[in-house]
Protein backbone atom coordinates (compact mmCIF):
# COMPACT_ATOMS: atom_id res chain seq x y z
CA UNK A 1 0.00 0.00 0.00
CA UNK A 2 1.45 3.41 -1.04
CA UNK A 3 2.06 5.92 1.73
CA UNK A 4 -0.19 8.46 0.08
CA UNK A 5 -3.52 5.66 0.40
CA UNK A 6 -2.09 4.63 4.38
CA UNK A 7 -2.24 8.46 5.09
CA UNK A 8 -5.61 9.70 3.63
CA UNK A 9 -7.31 6.19 4.19
CA UNK A 10 -5.76 4.56 7.66
CA UNK A 11 -5.56 7.65 9.60
CA UNK A 12 -6.51 7.00 12.87
CA UNK A 13 -7.45 2.94 12.26
CA UNK A 14 -6.01 1.42 15.03
CA UNK A 15 -3.35 -1.64 13.68
CA UNK A 16 -5.32 -4.86 15.12
CA UNK A 17 -8.69 -3.02 13.97
CA UNK A 18 -6.91 -3.74 10.05
CA UNK A 19 -5.31 -6.74 10.90
CA UNK A 20 -8.70 -8.07 11.67
CA UNK A 21 -10.13 -7.04 8.65
CA UNK A 22 -7.78 -8.44 6.65
CA UNK A 23 -7.75 -11.74 8.18
CA UNK A 24 -11.54 -11.72 7.56
CA UNK A 25 -11.05 -11.27 3.66
CA UNK A 26 -8.37 -14.01 3.17
CA UNK A 27 -10.63 -16.79 4.93
CA UNK A 28 -13.58 -15.61 2.89
CA UNK A 29 -10.84 -16.38 0.16
CA UNK A 30 -9.96 -19.78 1.55
CA UNK A 31 -13.31 -20.30 2.08
CA UNK A 32 -14.92 -19.28 -1.06
CA UNK A 33 -12.23 -18.60 -3.45
CA UNK A 34 -12.93 -21.61 -6.22
CA UNK A 35 -16.17 -20.27 -6.49
CA UNK A 36 -15.62 -16.53 -6.77
CA UNK A 37 -13.78 -17.09 -10.60
CA UNK A 38 -14.37 -18.89 -13.76
CA UNK A 39 -12.84 -22.43 -13.56
CA UNK A 40 -10.05 -23.89 -16.33
CA UNK A 41 -11.27 -27.09 -18.73
CA UNK A 42 -8.31 -29.03 -20.42
CA UNK A 43 -9.04 -29.73 -24.09
CA UNK A 44 -8.39 -32.83 -25.44
CA UNK A 45 -5.17 -33.27 -27.53
CA UNK A 46 -6.07 -32.38 -31.06
CA UNK A 47 -6.91 -28.84 -30.07
CA UNK A 48 -4.29 -29.03 -26.94
CA UNK A 49 -4.82 -26.26 -24.13
CA UNK A 50 -6.52 -24.79 -21.29
CA UNK A 51 -9.84 -22.55 -21.88
CA UNK A 52 -11.07 -20.12 -19.37
CA UNK A 53 -14.91 -20.54 -18.36
CA UNK A 54 -16.21 -17.55 -16.96
CA UNK A 55 -18.64 -18.27 -13.56
CA UNK A 56 -21.88 -17.11 -14.79
CA UNK A 57 -23.95 -16.87 -18.33
CA UNK A 58 -24.17 -13.44 -17.58
CA UNK A 59 -22.48 -12.14 -20.76
CA UNK A 60 -24.74 -14.44 -22.89
CA UNK A 61 -27.59 -13.24 -21.13
CA UNK A 62 -26.47 -9.73 -21.78
CA UNK A 63 -26.16 -10.48 -25.36
CA UNK A 64 -29.55 -11.85 -25.73
CA UNK A 65 -31.11 -9.37 -24.14
CA UNK A 66 -29.64 -6.55 -26.15
CA UNK A 67 -30.80 -8.72 -29.42
CA UNK A 68 -34.60 -8.49 -27.96
CA UNK A 69 -34.36 -5.21 -27.43
CA UNK A 70 -33.19 -4.02 -31.08
CA UNK A 71 -36.36 -6.70 -32.41
CA UNK A 72 -38.79 -5.20 -30.27
CA UNK A 73 -37.60 -1.69 -31.65
CA UNK A 74 -37.85 -2.74 -34.79
CA UNK A 75 -40.92 -4.68 -34.71
CA UNK A 76 -42.59 -2.74 -32.23
CA UNK A 77 -44.15 -5.92 -30.67
CA UNK A 78 -44.16 -7.42 -27.20
CA UNK A 79 -43.97 -10.46 -27.49
CA UNK A 80 -41.12 -12.08 -29.72
CA UNK A 81 -42.14 -15.57 -29.82
CA UNK A 82 -42.41 -15.64 -33.51
CA UNK A 83 -40.23 -13.34 -34.74
CA UNK A 84 -37.47 -15.22 -33.22
CA UNK A 85 -38.56 -18.37 -34.36
CA UNK A 86 -38.05 -16.62 -38.20
CA UNK A 87 -35.19 -15.05 -37.06
CA UNK A 88 -31.95 -16.96 -38.96
CA UNK A 89 -29.41 -17.92 -36.52
CA UNK A 90 -26.93 -15.25 -38.26
CA UNK A 91 -28.67 -12.74 -37.16
CA UNK A 92 -26.62 -12.60 -34.11
CA UNK A 93 -23.54 -12.22 -35.75
CA UNK A 94 -24.42 -8.45 -37.59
Amino acid sequence: MSTRYASAELRGVPAHDMREAIDLILRHLDTHGPYLWGHAIELAPPAAGVRLVARTNALVETFFGKLKHGERRRSGRKNLGQDLDHLPAEAALV
